[in-house]
């Protein structure tokens, strides 16, 4: 009974994790799931639209959650990021934090599983940069859930 139980376990925990594995096909397959936010030579950013929340909207300063998934060419891997992006009106800056990383290979298998940033000590919310994937990711998001220029 022991062993049946263990076995069971076992296959739960593999159903869940390759349910979410993620693939460039699925990724360029499925435009109303996944949007291309980001493109160039290196890299494209996908947003799984089903999962953009608006977290904080209070007139000056808005929080959205996305999950974003970077595929970088050059490394061949897919970087599924639960992401938090932060936008201050007052300062005009645009920060993002990474919540937690999954990585697979292009063809979908998993290179390293879920890890949340919360686990590792120190805060890790970066700025944004004029013209970088992640204020050209950020910026997008904040226009479409908010229809506003920023």
């Amino acid at each position: 009974m022991k062993k049946l139980i263990i076995l069971f376990s076992l296959v739960i925990l593999l159903i869940t994790s390759t349910a979410n594995a993620i693939s460039i096909q699925e990724l360029q397959a499925n435009n109303k799931t996944y949007t291309l936010f980001f493109s160039n030579n290196i890299e494209d950013i996908y947003i799984d639209t089903s999962t953009v929340k608006t977290i904080r909207n209070q007139g000056h300063f808005y929080i959205i959650n996305a999950t974003a998934y970077s595929v970088n060419y050059k490394q061949g891997r897919i970087y599924r990021n639960e992401n938090s992006y932060f936008f201050d009106q007052n300062r005009r800056s645009i920060n993002w934090r990474p919540n937690a990383t999954t990585i697979y290979y292009l063809n979908g298998k998993m290179n390293h599983s879920r890890v949340q940033m919360d686990d590792i000590k120190g805060s890790l919310i970066f700025p944004s940069t004029i013209n970088s994937p992640s204020y050209i990711v950020a910026t997008k998001l904040f226009q479409n859930q908010f229809y506003k220029t920023f």
